[in-house]
């Protein structure tokens, strides 16, 4: 049984620092976790999409390893967020369900870095906040931006404060950034306070978090990036017409193409921003020795119960944000590490679980016998080139809280092992199994025609929940 403990994780870490005497290796590499909100697997060029435009982003994966199988361990926000900091699954802590996010009794991975002579910063959204518990109380010395908020109220200055008449101005709010004159962007102002610092630190080994609003709701870009992909448009002569939403009693409305200037002038704006961060570290002479990884949280939002915007497509994987199909889990995840991570593809599973500890294991920052015992599995033996060892395993996810009228989404678990992805939908207690391989789209079910492997996946998925006190409303 796997448990938890900052008490466990406090007194592992000071004894870290009493015993030893080694610094860390000469010239520690700097670490850049780069992680985008609501960012689906189609929504950069390299995928083919030829109404978003990535160069940025493009440019690093062409030089990173590419996971083509990287999973978020929820399809929303704070219970994803929550494995990425603890390397647990989120159904461990009821998230989502009874739990209001990170505890003092969680073992944050965060903390390792910090224990470890690295500097450590958090910019942009935490979203985990809810028992009182902030990125400087998880091993992060700077704080700018990470509350309670999951969403600005605006992408303009002042940030909490609606733009248009259809919202409403009330906590949370985004707290701890500095004042800016001139309506910054959202983007550009966390991207511009992450370039000072690396400017800043450029002598010390730095482990920075830049965890972006964007590209969640509110639907904001800059202006002129709106009338840039507006005329796209024209020109692409891609129109807006009903054949764009599929309507589903199952998932509700899906979008079906991409095609939304607003969307598109914001991932242009993430993209810049990356862009901005590879020119800061290449001006301090830093960028070859530093650690880039690239992520999503989750899907894209593509699936609604209502009249909400739709930002995107996840096509040709189905539904996406809320849902334990393809499109809600499947996100772009790479890393980058120049001469020491190969570049390419890989087809290896991973999952939010594994991010920091596969970090860990690549810098040698903590033997892995001595880490804290988590659900992550390491892969950093795939960066650097070697035989993974013990890899096959099982990926689980739990999601008993429903959105429907919201992103259109039903309570569910499911369980994906080799080739094969099992969901199990509770209100109706029907389950579906996939062949992802040959299925990408999960549009042909198997439980008929596959019942041994049906058989054992539900009983492991069974199994699983119950290891982990699994909450169900």
């Amino acid at each position: 049984m796997i448990t938890k403990s900052n008490t466990w994780i406090t007194l592992f870490v000071s004894s870290f620092l009493l015993i030893s005497c080694t610094p860390l290796k000469e010239s520690p590499p700097n670490i850049i976790f780069f992680i985008i909100d609501d960012l689906g697997w189609m929504d950069v060029s390299f995928r083919d999409s030829t109404f978003y435009e990535t160069p940025n982003i493009d440019d690093l994966s062409s030089r990173s390893m590419n996971f083509s199988q990287a999973y978020a361990s929820h399809p929303r926000c704070e219970p994803s967020r929550y494995s990425i900091i603890t390397g647990m699954y989120p159904a461990r802590a009821k998230l989502p369900g009874k739990s209001k996010g990170l505890t003092y009794e969680d073992s944050f991975l965060t903390s390792f870095f910090k224990a470890s002579g690295y500097k450590t910063f958090f910019v942009g959204k935490w979203h985990l906040s809810m028992n009182g518990v902030y990125p400087e109380h998880v091993g992060f010395e700077v704080n700018i931006a990470g509350g309670d908020a999951g969403a600005p109220k605006s992408y303009f200055y002042p940030y909490n404060f609606v733009k248009s008449g259809s919202g409403k101005n009330k906590p949370p709010f985004i707290n701890n950034i500095p004042k800016t004159n001139n309506g910054k962007y959202l983007t550009d102002q966390l991207t511009e306070i992450s370039v000072d610092m690396i400017k800043k630190y450029s002598d010390e080994p730095f482990f920075l978090l830049l965890s972006h609003y964007g590209v969640h709701t509110p639907l904001e870009s800059k202006q002129t990036y709106f009338n840039e992909f507006d005329q796209k448009k024209t020109q692409k002569q891609i129109k807006d017409t009903i054949n764009d939403i599929k309507i589903s009693s199952w998932t509700g409305e899906e979008k079906l193409i991409r095609n939304n200037s607003s969307y598109a002038g914001m991932i242009k704006s993430i993209d810049q921003s990356l862009g901005k961060i590879i020119e800061a570290l290449k001006s301090t002479k830093q960028f070859d020795n530093t650690i880039i990884v690239f992520t999503s949280d989750h899907g894209g939002l593509s699936n609604r119960g209502n009249k909400r915007s739709l930002a995107t497509s996840n096509y040709p994987l189905r539904a996406g944000k809320g849902h334990l199909y393809e499109g809600g889990i499947r996100i772009p995840h790479f890393v980058f590490w120049k001469d020491k991570i190969n570049n390419g593809w890989t087809d290896h599973q991973i999952i939010g679980t594994d991010h920091l500890l596969s970090l860990i294991n690549l810098v040698d920052l903590v033997p892995y016998n001595d880490l804290p015992p988590i659900d992550g599995r390491s892969y950093a033996d795939i960066l650097l080139g070697k035989d993974l060892q013990n890899h096959d395993r099982s990926l689980y996810w739990h999601s008993p809280i429903p959105r429907p009228k919201s992103t259109g989404d039903r309570a569910s678990s499911a369980i994906r092992r080799g080739n094969y992805k099992l969901i199990h939908f509770y209100e109706d207690d029907l389950f579906e199994l996939y062949d992802i391989n040959k299925d990408i789209e999960e549009k042909n079910n198997l439980i008929g025609l596959e019942p041994n492997i049906a058989s054992e996946m539900i009983d492991s998925l069974q199994n699983w929940k119950e290891s982990v006190h699994a909450y169900h409303r």
